[in-house]
């Protein structure tokens, strides 16, 4: 008789290891299958956001203000606004608190003031004198400060309008960049690289 109890105990405790390991096999099934299933979502969701980036990086707009030596006249400065994106760019308008000084009018503190644009269309650009290459860089110079130029601009693929910053920088217009002689691309290019912050209100 006690072996026959014996064998039942023993056969009972098998069949409940079974299920313990049989609950615990389930139980890590589950959990693998979730964290799998969380990954593929968080995979699925950088995916999107990179096709996102690089459909808005081919389709947005992207206005910039660089400052150049005059193609025409190596004497004289200019500010150029250009839409150097594959999209329109819309009420287009130029703001800061650090806007590069008003040559004519330094003493004063005057700042210069740029007209608001309707429209921009990819290559577009628009060209403001700045006066004399050496005046402005004196004046640069002398003040010493960081100017940092606001472009904001609309655009249809975007609820809230899109800002860039853009650094003024002196040394464009001393003596060795004039004797180097700028041309339009090669504006577009030191544009380009001051060019330190992009920022998209989403």
């Amino acid at each position: 008789m006690q072996s026959v109890l014996m064998q039942t105990d023993w056969w009972g405790f098998s069949a409940a290891g079974a299920s313990a390991v049989a609950a615990l096999a389930s139980v890590l099934i589950a959990f693998v299958s979730l964290r799998t299933a969380r990954e593929s979502t968080r995979h699925s969701e950088l995916m999107t956001k990179e096709t996102q980036a690089m459909r808005e990086a081919q389709t947005l707009p992207h206005v910039i203000l660089y400052p150049r030596v005059s193609p025409v006249n190596p004497d004289a400065a200019e500010l150029v606004l250009e839409n150097v994106g594959p999209g329109c760019a819309y009420n287009v308008q130029v703001s800061g608190q650090k806007l590069p000084p008003d040559p004519i009018l330094p003493l004063n503190n005057c700042t210069l003031t740029f007209p608001s644009i309707p429209a921009l269309g990819p290559g577009q650009r628009r060209v403001f004198s700045w006066g004399k290459r050496s005046q402005v860089h004196t004046l640069l110079t002398t003040l010493g400060s960081d100017w940092l130029a606001e472009v904001s601009f609309s655009c249809p693929l975007r609820e809230n309008r899109i800002t860039t910053e853009n650094p003024i920088e002196a040394r464009i217009f001393d003596s060795a960049s004039r004797l180097s002689g700028w041309t339009d691309i090669e504006s577009l290019q030191n544009g380009l690289k001051s060019l330190i912050l992009v920022s998209a209100s989403r």
